[in-house]
């Protein structure tokens, strides 16, 4: 299945530019700032009846509300976990500077090809034409996101117990401890070496790393990287 999702304000700008450039899209999500949202709907919803294409609005604070963004694209993307062959694009032409960054940053995550459209805001002042789109068509260069589509449900345990250390629930605050091999033992009630093979799991993926503790090397301790701490709101529905 193939998603299409864009941010736009009271006018559907690039909209129908980035849409005719896709390939098959069935179907599509509109992010407006709730200040556009009557006038945004409307066109949204005429534009993607004619192209005979599924589309939901989601109305969000597009000038302040930067995690209500993401979390209009975590809405879309745990809608449709279900699809394991689901794939994303994204137009972030259209809306306020703070929803297109919404969009990238949430585009990291689920892999999504982000689209651009250059204006030239002299030509436009002045009437002129603006160049052909193949010219101000602008694809983003997407990061390498961490495979976490392919986790076995064991490694997952094991990384579940990992973040259940370092990021507690139940109100405890953050360990003072770095979590050692011997501690994730007996968290998991795991054997050391199958804990060693998903942690090297984990490893290749670059959500967690290993060390040996500085004045013993006989124990090994356990830390979250920083893409592992990106992707830790986003693990359960991607």
């Amino acid at each position: 299945m193939h998603i299409y999702i864009s941010s736009m304000g009271g006018k559907l700008g690039s909209m129908p530019e980035v849409y005719n450039k896709l390939s098959m899209v069935d179907k599509a999500y509109v992010i407006i700032d709730h200040d556009r949202s009557r006038d945004g709907t409307k066109l949204a919803r005429k534009f993607f009846n004619d192209c005979l294409v599924p589309c939901e609005i989601i109305i969000v604070d597009g000038k302040r509300d930067f995690r209500g963004i993401v979390d209009a694209v975590r809405s879309i993307v745990e809608e449709n976990k279900g699809d394991k062959k689901a794939r994303y694009s994204m137009d972030i032409t259209g809306g306020t500077a703070l929803m297109s960054s919404a969009l990238c940053y949430s585009a990291f995550f689920i892999g999504a090809e982000t689209y651009y459209v250059m204006f030239d805001k002299e030509k436009g002042a002045k009437g002129m034409q603006q160049d052909p789109l193949e010219d101000r068509l602008v694809k983003l260069p997407t990061a390498n996101v961490p495979d976490i589509k392919n986790i076995g449900r064991t490694t997952r345990k094991v990384l579940d117990s990992i973040y259940g250390y370092y990021y507690p629930e139940d109100g405890r605050s953050e360990p003072a401890e770095v979590l050692t091999h011997s501690k994730l033992e007996d968290i998991t009630g795991m054997s050391s070496s199958k804990i060693g093979y998903h942690l090297g799991v984990l490893g290749r993926k670059n959500i967690i790393s290993t060390r040996k503790k500085e004045e013993n090397h006989n124990i090994t301790e356990i830390l979250v990287t920083d893409d592992g701490r990106m992707i830790k709101g986003w693990i359960g529905i991607l």
